[in-house]
């Protein structure tokens, strides 16, 4: 049975689900411009700077004619030079079969760009952390084609009729260039490279990558189908398309280096950098950390703020056990300001897969109007807290619910005998390579750094040293995230600010008083998933998972217990499943949890 802690916050009468609801801002139609509106501003702005772009080289490929004919001439010895098949030859023998003229021109003419936007929107839609890293990879391209096309103007093959090409656009309809060189809106000096073969490749290996269909790959006639009629209709040569390749080939390089040093750079260096960790107290620097005198923070505890260096050992904590009564106001300071008072936080348990139900239980709060002024997450609490802080709409879920659902066990935990060696041997310091869940978390967090979520977010992680908690709210996302899900023995710990650190499991699973301490006077609580069965589970391993949720269980009702504010412990949806590391059932897991949280909001709804 659900509970729920209700604990008088200064304003009567304002306990429960109705009283949350009012106190959120959000709730009352506080909310800043909606950060979709700004990305859609800032979409059509690089929209219209890279056509101000290529404006510019239309023109002066318009003054340009003569090299553009002289290089077509050149080009095309270096294709009989390659021994590359003659494309006026393949394009009459095209020209012998009925409609299928009409039908390329058509394609090129109102298929393949309409095709290419519909994607695009789709992808920022329901996928926008795959989005922004498809349209850096579009506008690198482009520029790069841009490029080519003022340094070396090439005029089609169906602008040199003496050499046996049809403009197939003329002759049959449906062409999308003006009679002239210069007329129209297009650079029709621009062949080299192809944008259309370009573009069409990148969407047939995105859609491919992001989709799970087995009619997915299918998306590689698309491409295929481009090149067939940029030859056939006479648009372009053999070597515009193999050109396109070859540069989407380095962009897309490009993008995976940058991905690598999201995922592995910002390890090696942060501690070098300013530690992550915020200070509480009013006006100190970042460069500190909270310590107590006599041992975590109680009521009446004495705390100091110590330089980064001069701290006095094992007694470094980020925020102590239990929150003092003068720490309230302090806590609350993030991005310069504070937080609004009263202060709903969203509080996201770990539990590996078992964390998938909370994608489900945010859909259901989001439905009912209930919208957090904080998340704080641990383990895998964290992803979905900073997941969800990033993007926190419908669509940002919808993107959420596609990773768990796509997530299989070798993507996070794969099997390598050789670092399993090594970890046992003590030559390493986990079990498992961090390699995939690093990039996991590269391809999905958008965010370089945890103050850039549109929401605050904290993610709770764990003092090797000291076990004591560690409430990270600035600084890299990337490494607080591999921090936070650094489960002792299975991966190695984070080095940050000069401190390693582990799975925030491990000192708060579920992080309700580190909520408190960061400002929260309203905690809903999203749990991992409860096991089902009522008898001893199968196997030895599952039976220690077992026993180990039910030991979270009893910790997390202590520490709502200890709680000052009100606390909202949504239910638990029930799985089969009992094991972490099982990410089988996510779909059916987030769909349950869903159900059981929009029944339980609408009950105590109507009994507040």
């Amino acid at each position: 049975m659900p509970t729920m802690k209700s604990v008088q916050t200064g304003a009567p009468g304002t306990t429960g689900l109705g009283a949350a609801a009012e106190q959120n801002p959000a709730a009352r139609g506080r909310r800043p411009v909606p950060p979709a509106v700004w990305q859609v501003v800032r979409e059509l702005l690089l929209l219209g700077s890279m056509y101000v772009v290529y404006s510019i080289g239309r023109i002066y490929a318009a003054a340009h004619s003569a090299a553009a004919l002289d290089n077509a001439h050149r080009l095309i010895g270096w294709e009989r030079a390659l021994g590359l098949p003659n494309e006026a030859h393949l394009q009459h023998a095209f020209l012998q079969v009925p409609h299928t003229a009409q039908a390329a021109n058509t394609f090129y003419a109102w298929v393949h760009f309409p095709l290419t936007a519909a994607v695009l929107i789709w992808l920022s839609i329901r996928r926008p952390a795959a989005y922004k890293g498809v349209r850096s990879t579009l506008m690198a391209l482009t520029g790069l084609a841009l490029v080519g096309h003022t340094v070396f103007p090439l005029a089609p093959p169906r602008m040199l009729p003496q050499l046996g090409w049809v403009d197939t656009g003329i002759k049959f309809g449906q062409s999308v260039y003006g009679p002239n060189s210069d007329s129209g809106m297009a650079n029709q000096f621009a062949a080299m490279p192809s944008l259309h073969v370009g573009w069409a490749a990148l969407i047939a290996i995105v859609t491919i990558t992001v989709t799970r269909s087995k009619w997915r790959w299918l998306w590689l006639a698309h491409p295929v189908i481009t090149f067939a009629v940029v030859i056939l209709t006479a648009n372009h040569y053999w070597l515009d398309g193999l050109v396109a390749l070859t540069l989407l080939t380095c962009c897309l390089l490009l993008a995976s280096a940058r991905y690598r040093w999201r995922g592995i750079e910002p390890l090696q260096k942060e501690s070098l950098t300013t530690p992550t960790m915020k200070s509480v107290q009013t006006g100190a620097p970042d460069a500190t950390f909270l310590h107590t005198s006599g041992g975590p923070l109680g009521p009446g505890g004495q705390m100091t703020a110590v330089p980064l260096g001069h701290e006095p050992a094992g007694e470094i904590v980020e925020i102590g056990a239990v929150m003092n009564e003068s720490l309230m106001a302090e806590t609350a300071l993030i991005r310069g300001g504070q937080l609004p008072v009263p202060t709903v936080a969203f509080v996201l348990q770990g539990g590996g897969s078992l964390a998938a139900g909370q994608v489900g239980m945010l859909h259901a709060l989001l439905e009912a109007g209930i919208r957090p002024d904080l998340v704080v997450g641990s383990s895998a609490g964290a992803l979905n807290a900073v997941a969800f802080a990033q993007n926190p709409t419908e669509a940002g879920l919808d993107e959420l619910q596609e990773l768990w659902a796509r997530i299989r066990r070798s993507d996070i935990f794969p099997f390598s005998p050789r670092h399993l060696v090594h970890g046992l041997t003590g030559r390493r310091s986990g079990l498992v390579p961090p390699d995939r869940l690093r990039a996991l978390l590269a391809r999905h967090i958008v965010i370089s750094r945890l103050e850039d979520a549109v929401i605050p977010v904290r993610v709770v992680t764990t003092d090797a040293a000291t076990g004591h908690p560690a409430v990270l709210s600035t600084g890299p996302a990337l490494p607080a995230l591999l921090a936070s899900a650094a489960l002792p023995g299975i991966f190695p710990p984070v080095e940050l600010g000069g401190r390693w650190l582990i799975d925030g499991g491990v000192a708060a699973d579920t992080p309700i008083l580190q909520a408190e301490e960061s400002g929260a006077t309203t905690s809903y609580v999203l749990p991992m998933g409860s096991a089902g069965p009522t008898r001893p589970a199968q196997g030895a391993v599952n039976n220690a998972f077992l026993a180990t949720r039910q030991m979270l269980s009893r910790i997390t009702a202590d520490d709502v217990a200890m709680a000052r504010g009100q606390v909202h412990l949504l239910p638990s949806p029930v799985t089969a499943s009992v094991s972490p590391m099982d990410f089988r059932s996510s779909r059916q897991l987030i769909r349950d949890a869903y159900d059981t949280t929009r029944s339980w909001l609408t009950a105590h709804a109507a009994a507040a």
